[in-house]
C-alpha cells in the first residue's frame, strides 16, 4: 500500500511537471516558475522512471515470478544510494545473492558495473546492519552472542522479522566488506581503481574498540565484539514521500575530484579505499557472533562465510606490501569472535584454525620480535580463555554452553599440543632479555599468552594422556624455561599467569613436581614473605605447599580461608577471596587429574569452607536488607529520619562488593559439592 501510495504521488509529480512545461514560456508569467523545456523534460522522465520501478517492485514482489530477484536486487541498490533507505529484508537478501552470484562468478567488473559499490551503498550496510542487530538484540532477539538460546522476534512476518532484517543485512555486509574487497585485492591497480570508481572512503573510519587494544588486553578482557550503534532510523510518514531525492542515471560524486587523493597514485587510492572498506567489517556485522546464525542450515553455513572471511584473510596475510598486511587483524577478528561461541562447522576450531596458523606460518620460525607468532598466541590464548577459563582459574568471560565448550577445548587441545615448541621458543627467548628490556611489554605479553596456553594444555589433557603431557613439557625444554620465567618476573604484568601454570602444571604431572620440587629457586619463591599468609600471594602460598606434598599443607589452607572469612566487609578482601576460590578449584581439578585428591574429603580445608560458605550467606543477607532499605528510601516509603539511617553514599560499591560475593557463594557451592556431596543453602541473588 505504501508502494502504491508513493507511486501516485509521483504521478501526481509527472503531471505537474508537464503541466509546468505547458505553461512556461519566454514571458514572464508570475503564476508559475519558468523553466528551459529540457530541464523539465529531465525532471519528468526522472520521475516518470522513479514511479515505474516503485510499481515494478510492488508488482513483482506479487507475482513472484522468475524476474523478481533481478528486480527486487537493482532496486535495493538504487534505493541504498541515498540516506536511511526504506528497504525490506527481501529486497536486501536479493541484492545480496545478486552480489554474491557475480563476484563468485570472478567477473567483478560485470559486478561493479551493474552493483557498484558505492559510498552511500557502504555507508547504508554498515549502519542498517549495527541498527538491526542492536534493534534485535534490545528485544529480546536471536542475535545477542550472550544469549544461550535463539528465538526469533516477530514483526509483521517471518520474512520481515527482526531476525530476518539482521541476517539480511549481515548477508550484504559479507558481499560488501568481505566477498568484494578479497576479489579486489586480486585484481591489478588498474582495474581496482575501476572496480573502486564509486566509493569514498570516510575521513576517520569507526574502528572497534578492541582494534585499539594490544593482543594481551584484548585476550584478557571482553571477546565479544559485537557493538551497537545508536545510529537513528528517520521514517518518514506517508506526506513526506515527496521529499524523497530524485533518481538519476547521473551519480552526483567523482572520485577523481576528492581532494584528498589529488595527488596519489592509484595505488595509494586503491589502498586507502581497501582500508575504508575494512575498518567496517565488524564481527556483529557480518552475523559472526549471532547464536541464531549456528548450524549447518544456518546462513554462515550455507553461504560459506567462514571461507570468504579465511580467504581474504590468507589473502592479505601472504600480501607482500606492509600496509595490506596490516589489515590481516581485522577478518582475523571475526574469525576470532565466531569460534568464540561456535567451534563447529566446516572451518571451525580445527580446520579454520589450522587454515589461520599455516597463514601466519606459526611454528616455522619463533622470534622474539616475530609480529605473526604474536597474532597466533594471542588467538589461541584468547579461544583458550573463552572456552575454558574456570579450569585454568580465571572467570569467564561470558556464557558458554557447556557441551559447545567441550567440544571446542577438545580440538583446541590439538592446536595447545603443537604449539609446545613455539611456546618453549618464546620463553627462553623472553628469560634471556627480560632483564635488559624491563621496560618493554611485548616480551611480558608473550609470555602472559603462552603461560594461558600452557595451563589450558595442562589441566585438559585427559587421564590416560596427563604424564605424557608432563613429559613433553619436560623433554622439550618448556618446563624449564617457564622456570627461569618464574623465577624473574616478580612484579611483571604477566607474573600472575605465570604463576599459575607453574602451580597447575606441578599439581597435574608427576614429572613436573619431580623437576619443581627439585629446584631451590622455585622453593626459596614460593616460601618467600609474598606467599605467606599475609602477603598478596597467600592463595598461591597456600596452594604451593599442597603441591609440594608438605604435611602441614592442609592446616595452612584452612586458616587462610578463616581468615578471608572475617574480613568480608573489606571490597579488596572479598576481591582476593574470590581469586582463592578460583584458584582453589582449578587446583582441585587438576590435583584430581593426575590422580591425587587436593585435600582429605571431611578434613581441616573441608570444614574451613564450609564455615565460609556459613559466612557467605550471613553477609548476602545483610547486603540484602541494606540494599532494600536503600530502595525504600529513595523511593521515599521511609519517613526523613530512616531515610538518614539508611542512605549510603556508596551504594554503587556496596552492590559491585555484592555481586562479588554472589559469584563466590556460586564457586564455593561448586567446590563443597564435589568434594564431599555437601547440601549447600541455596542463596537467592
Amino acid at each position: 500500500m505504501r508502494a502504491m501510495t508513493s507511486v501516485r504521488r509521483r504521478a501526481r509529480g509527472v503531471a505537474a511537471s508537464r503541466a509546468v512545461m505547458m505553461h512556461s514560456s519566454p514571458l514572464r508569467d508570475d503564476r508559475f516558475i519558468v523553466m528551459d523545456v529540457s530541464t523539465a523534460k529531465a525532471i519528468a522522465d526522472a520521475l516518470r522512471t522513479a514511479g515505474a520501478r516503485a510499481g515494478a517492485t510492488v508488482d513483482v514482489a506479487a507475482r513472484g515470478d522468475a524476474s523478481s530477484a533481478a528486480t527486487l536486487a537493482a532496486t535495493c541498490h538504487e534505493k541504498m544510494r541515498f540516506d536511511f533507505p526504506s528497504v525490506r529484508a527481501r529486497e536486501v537478501r536479493a541484492l545480496a545473492r545478486a552480489m554474491r552470484d557475480r563476484l563468485r562468478e570472478d567477473d567483478v567488473g560485470e559486478a561493479t558495473r551493474e552493483f557498484p559499490v558505492t559510498t552511500a551503498l557502504a555507508r547504508n550496510c554498515a549502519e542498517e546492519a549495527s541498527r538491526e542487530m542492536a534493534r534485535a538484540s534490545d528485544l529480546g532477539g536471536g542475535v545477542d552472542a550472550d544469549d544461550d538460546e535463539a528465538t526469533p522476534t516477530k514483526d509483521d512476518d517471518d520474512d520481515e522479522s527482526v531476525e530476518a532484517r539482521a541476517k539480511a543485512y549481515a548477508s550484504l555486509c559479507v558481499v560488501v566488506f568481505v566477498e568484494f574487497p578479497r576479489r579486489v585485492l586480486a585484481m591489478g591497480d588498474e582495474d581496482a581503481f575501476e572496480a573502486l570508481r564509486a566509493y569514498s572512503p570516510p575521513d576517520e573510519p569507526e574502528i572497534d574498540a578492541s582494534t585499539r587494544e594490544d593482543a594481551a588486553a584484548a585476550t584478557t578482557t571482553n571477546g565479544v565484539n559485537g557493538v551497537k550503534h545508536s545510529t537513528p532510523r528517520v521514517d518518514l510518514p506517508d506526506d513526506e514521500d515527496d521529499w524523497e531525492p530524485l533518481e538519476t542515471t547521473e551519480t552526483w560524486f567523482n572520485f577523481t575530484e576528492d581532494a584528498r587523493f589529488a595527488n596519489a597514485t592509484k595505488r595509494e587510492v586503491v589502498d586507502a579505499k581497501i582500508r575504508g572498506l575494512l575498518h567496517e567489517l565488524l564481527p556483529s556485522r557480518v552475523g559472526a557472533t549471532m547464536r541464531g546464525n549456528v548450524g549447518m542450515s544456518s546462513d554462515w553455513e550455507r553461504l560459506k562465510i567462514a571461507d570468504g572471511v579465511l580467504a581474504l584473510f590468507e589473502a592479505l596475510c601472504g600480501d607482500e606490501d606492509a600496509g595490506r598486511r596490516a589489515l590481516r587483524t581485522v577478518p582475523l577478528r571475526v574469525l576470532r569472535e565466531r569460534w568464540s561461541i561456535s567451534s563447529g562447522s566446516a572451518m571451525g576450531v580445527d580446520a579454520g584454525l589450522a587454515r589461520v596458523l599455516r597463514a601466519l606460518q606459526f611454528g616455522r620460525e619463533a622470534s622474539y620480535e616475530n609480529e605473526d607468532q604474536s597474532i597466533a598466541l594471542e588467538l589461541l590464548a584468547h579461544l583458550c580463555l573463552q572456552c575454558s577459563a574456570e579450569s585454568i582459574g580465571v572467570s569467564p568471560r561470558a556464557s558458554r554452553d557447556e557441551r559447545a565448550a567441550h567440544t571446542t577445548r577438545g580440538k583446541l587441545w590439538a592446536h595447545a599440543h603443537t604449539a609446545v615448541p613455539v611456546i618453549t621458543a618464546t620463553l627462553e627467548r623472553s628469560a634471556r632479555v627480560m632483564d635488559a628490556r624491563k621496560e618493554e611489554s611485548e616480551w611480558q605479553e608473550n609470555v602472559g599468552l603462552c603461560a594461558i596456553i600452557l595451563s589450558f594444555y595442562c589441566v585438559n589433557a585427559s587421564a590416560s594422556t596427563i604424564q605424557s603431557v608432563g613429559d613433553r613439557i619436560l623433554r622439550s625444554g618448556c618446563l624449564r624455561a617457564i622456570v627461569n620465567v618464574f623465577i624473574g618476573v616478580r612484579e611483571y604484568q604477566c607474573a600472575e599467569a605465570v604463576r599459575r601454570a607453574l602451580l597447575l602444571m606441578t599439581l597435574a604431572c608427576e614429572a613436573v613436581y619431580d623437576f619443581t620440587s627439585r629446584v631451590p629457586t622455585v622453593l626459596d619463591a614460593v616460601r618467600g614473605k609474598s606467599f605467606d599468609a599475609r602477603g598478596p600471594y597467600a592463595g598461591h602460598g597456600a596452594m604451593w605447599k599442597v603441591a609440594l606434598r608438605e604435611s602441614d599443607a592442609e592446616t595452612h589452607l584452612a586458616r587462610c580461608l578463616d581468615r578471608f572469612a572475617v574480613s568480608m566487609d573489606d571490597e579488596a578482601d572479598v576481591c582476593a577471596l574470590r581469586e582463592t576460590i578460583m584458584l582453589t578449584r582449578a587446583c582441585d581439578a587438576a590435583a584430581r587429574l593426575g590422580g591425587r585428591t587436593l585435600f582429605t574429603p571431611g578434613g581441616e580445608v573441608t570444614e574451613a569452607l564450609k564455615r565460609l560458605n556459613t559466612r557467605v550467606v550471613e553477609v548476602m543477607s545483610a547486603m540484602t536488607r541494606e540494599r532494600d532499605g536503600i530502595a525504600r528510601a529513595e523511593k521515599g516509603d521511609v519517613d526523613e529520619d530512616e531515610k538518614k539511617r539508611v542512605e549510603n553514599p556508596k551504594a554503587p560499591d556496596v552492590e559491585k562488593r555484592r555481586d562479588v560475593v554472589v559469584d563466590i557463594g556460586r564457586k564455593l557451592k561448586a567446590l563443597l559439592l564435589v568434594e564431599d556431596s555437601v547440601t549447600v543453602v541455596r542463596k537467592s541473588d
